[in-house]
């Protein structure tokens, strides 16, 4: 329910309707990538701020802003028909490519979660490049997991009795 208040509060008001089935989809692409779902919400509320048709500047697709390139080859993988960047516009299709792509970050960089969630973000390459140097970006990864730490606090403030909150 926590999820699904999350993604219901920030997508656009268009697309309110399919809050519930992208709350859905972000859970079940947890058993098959055991990725927690609200990192996955966080990597969305980044990339998109929770706008399906959100369009980067580089070409990034979709709620999780995916190039066509990278998403094409993991679609190919997931055996997910490819129908060009429009595939990217179908929730569905975004984040199971796009969590499918970042648990292979995820292994392919040890689990090391600046490495994984910058190279997310500006691709695995420029991270292998500059991996041992000190100028390894720091900015999104510390955006994405602050907005999860955020998340986390509502979700144990939520759960805590209204006559207890107020306690010092």
């Amino acid at each position: 329910i926590y999820l699904y208040d999350l993604v219901s509060k920030n997508l656009p008001a268009k697309h309110k309707k399919s809050a519930k089935r992208i709350a859905e989809i972000i859970i079940k692409k947890k058993k098959n990538h055991k990725i927690d779902p609200v990192f996955v919400a966080s990597i969305i509320q980044i990339e998109s701020t929770f706008n399906p048709e959100a369009r980067g500047l580089a070409g990034e697709v979709g709620l999780m802003q995916l190039m066509p390139s990278t998403a094409k080859e993991v679609a190919e993988k997931l055996k997910i028909k490819w129908i060009g960047p429009k595939t990217l516009l179908d929730h569905m299709n975004n984040i199971r490519i796009g969590t499918a792509y970042l648990s292979k970050l995820r292994g392919f960089f040890d689990k090391k979660p600046n490495r994984y969630i910058t190279a997310y973000n500006v691709g695995p390459g420029k991270i292998l490049r500059i991996e041992n140097s000190n100028d390894l970006p720091k900015f999104y990864s510390s955006k994405v997991l602050k907005f999860y730490e955020d998340f986390y606090k509502k979700i144990s403030a939520a759960r805590i009795p209204h006559n207890l909150a107020s306690i010092n």
